[in-house]
């Protein structure tokens, strides 16, 4: 490891190096939230407060019978997923939510490695997203804010990928997945997810323009570029949500979005 290396570890501006030990706790978190999301999924068999709106527009894509949401439609295509794999079942339009559920229990503890510097802290904060009731009951119906929140974690993990990195190449990829997980965190609810966006666009600006000697090739054009190529993914991703609205001949052209907002 370089001295570079060492020093922003010592900091605490490295990640952690993965051991077996953190194999094991992934492991045993993956299966933990896998059984307490998809255990009896299928109950209540009807659906439950809001699932009436989502799974309602996941079963107009299918029929091709246009609606109109107060949300972006990502929420809603998770759902259309499970019913057109699975058919009409209360198990398969939450499926895809119960999926995004385990995965956040996942990230969570990920990014607590980075964000904390310590495995314990991660492993508790893990926990507590698995076994929390909020999570719990929002990972097992099919709504829009476990869409919302799991694309937004991963979004903060991969801008503390993004920072403790020192190769600009794996950097342009990682700002790339960045970029994408922020849209899809955008395409899931409507505003709230703006604050994400504009935390971690800001934290990223700060990092990079502050007086750091190990970094001082990162400045205007850097900070620009990372911007452009985070903001412009995630445009891309977001609008590409909207997709299925073009192709079924619901919408016409740009104007069709600026019509919706």
């Amino acid at each position: 490891m370089s001295d570079v290396a060492d020093d922003r570890m010592s900091k605490g501006e490295a990640p952690l190096p993965w051991l077996l030990g953190d194999t094991i706790v992934t492991v045993i978190l993956l299966l933990a939230a896998a059984f307490l999301r998809f255990w009896r999924i299928g109950y209540p068999a009807g659906a439950v407060f809001d699932e009436l709106d989502y799974v309602g527009f996941g079963n107009n894509y299918l029929r091709g019978e246009y609606f109109l949401s107060t949300h972006p439609p990502l929420a809603s295509l998770v759902s259309m997923v499970g019913l057109w794999a699975f058919g009409i079942h209360s198990w398969s339009w939450r499926l895809g939510h119960a999926i995004l559920g385990v995965a956040l229990v996942v990230i969570t503890y990920l990014l607590g490695r980075r964000l904390f510097g310590n495995r314990l802290s991660a492993t508790l904060a893990a926990i507590f997203v698995l076994l929390d009731g909020l999570f719990l009951v929002q990972s097992r119906l099919a709504l829009t804010d476990v869409t919302m929140v799991t694309f937004a974690a991963m979004s903060y993990l991969l801008m503390l990928r993004f920072i403790q990195k020192l190769d600009r190449g794996v950097s342009r990829i990682t700002l790339l997945g960045l970029g994408t997980c922020l849209g899809l965190c955008l395409a899931s609810k409507l505003l709230y997810p703006a604050v994400t966006f504009l935390l971690v666009l800001g934290f990223l600006i700060f990092r990079f323009a502050g007086p750091d000697d190990q970094l001082s090739g990162w400045r205007f054009r850097d900070i620009v570029g990372a911007s452009l190529l985070v903001g412009s993914s995630a445009a891309i991703a977001f609008l590409a949500t909207f997709l299925p609205n073009f192709a079924l001949g619901w919408w016409g052209g740009i104007e069709s979005l600026f019509h919706y907002y």
